[in-house]
C-alpha cells in the first residue's frame, strides 16, 4: 500500500465525512504504531507501507468505524506525564483527575503515610502519587479483578514498591483507623445521562452509580471515618455538578469539609474533608 497526505485525507473525508479529529488520530496512530510522522509524510511524495502496516492502518479505520477511543486502540493513555497500559477493562485516565496529583504537590503532602487508592482501575493515580514520595505506602483495590490485572501491568511497568493491590468493594474490610489518606474517584454518572452514549466503550460499572450517581459516593464517605486516623484526610471526585450533594452527605458522617478543587473548566470537581 502508498500512502501520502493526499490519500490519508481522501480516507478520512470517505469514511468520516473528513472529519479532522479522526484525522488527528489517525496522524498519532501513524506515529506510535508505525513510525511515520507528520514530517515523514510532508517530506515525501509517496511512503510504501509493507504487509504489516498496511494491515494495522486497516485496523484502526475498522476500530474509529466502530467509534473506539484511540487510548483502546494504542493501549495507551497519558497521565500526568506518564504513559500507562490501558484496555477496556478500565476507564481512560481523565485530566480532570490529575489535579488530585497536583494537590498533592502543591502542599507537599509528604512523608510516611498509609494511603489508599479506593477503585483504582488502571493504577494510574496510585502510581502517580507514589511517585511523589517514597515513603509512603499505597494499597490500591478495586472490586473487579480485570482493573487489577491492568493496574499491576502498570506497577510493574513503573517499576514501583510502595504500591500493594488488593480486590476489595471500596472501604470494606479495612481496618479501623488504617489509612492516612483516602482518595477515590468512584463512578458518579446517573444511570440514564445522556453522556453515555458516548462512553459506550468503557466498562459501565465505573462509570454509573445508583441514587442519581451518588451511590457509591454515599458509601465511601460513610466508611471513610471509619478507616481514617484522626485528622485523616478524604479526597474524593465528583460530578461537576454534584459539589452541594457532596458537602450534605458528608455532614452525615462526621467528616469536616475542608475545601474543594476545581476543574479546569471552573467547576467543583474534587472534594477535601477531614477527620
Amino acid at each position: 500500500m502508498i500512502i501520502n497526505t493526499k490519500i490519508l485525507r481522501s480516507k478520512v473525508s470517505e469514511r468520516f465525512n473528513g472529519d479532522e479529529d479522526i484525522y488527528s488520530e489517525l496522524t498519532c496512530y501513524l506515529k506510535k504504531v508505525l513510525g511515520i510522522s507528520l514530517a515523514d509524510l510532508y517530506s515525501s511524495e509517496d511512503i510504501k507501507l509493507n504487509k504489516d502496516q498496511s494491515a494495522n492502518l486497516d485496523n484502526f479505520f475498522k476500530q474509529k468505524l466502530k467509534k473506539i477511543p484511540l487510548d483502546y486502540i494504542l493501549k495507551e493513555s497519558s497521565f500526568f506525564g506518564r504513559n500507562f497500559y490501558i484496555d477496556e477493562r478500565v476507564l481512560i485516565p481523565r485530566c480532570e483527575t490529575e489535579l488530585i496529583i497536583q494537590y498533592f504537590k502543591e502542599n507537599k503532602i509528604l512523608g510516611k503515610k498509609n494511603i489508599l487508592d479506593a477503585g483504582t482501575g488502571s493504577g494510574c493515580i496510585a502510581i502517580s502519587i507514589a511517585y511523589l514520595d517514597d515513603n509512603y505506602t499505597l494499597y490500591a483495590s478495586d472490586k473487579s479483578s480485570s482493573a487489577l490485572e491492568v493496574a499491576a501491568i502498570n506497577i510493574e511497568r513503573h517499576k514501583l514498591n510502595n504500591i500493594f493491590l488488593t480486590q476489595m468493594h471500596w472501604l470494606c474490610g479495612f481496618q479501623k483507623d488504617a489509612f492516612d489518606i483516602v482518595i477515590s474517584n468512584p463512578p458518579y454518572i446517573e444511570e440514564y445521562d445522556a453522556h453515555l452514549k458516548d462512553l459506550s466503550h468503557e466498562p459501565i460499572e465505573a462509570l454509573v452509580s445508583s441514587d442519581n450517581g451518588l451511590g457509591d459516593i454515599k458509601e465511601i464517605c460513610s466508611n471513610a471515618f471509619e478507616v481514617l486516623k484522626y485528622e485523616g484526610m478524604l479526597v474524593l471526585e465528583h460530578g461537576y455538578n454534584q459539589s452541594e450533594e457532596v458537602l450534605r452527605i458528608l455532614q452525615t458522617t462526621g467528616l469536616k469539609f475542608k475545601e474543594t478543587i476545581k476543574d479546569h473548566q471552573g467547576h467543583h470537581r474534587i472534594t477535601i474533608a477531614t477527620k
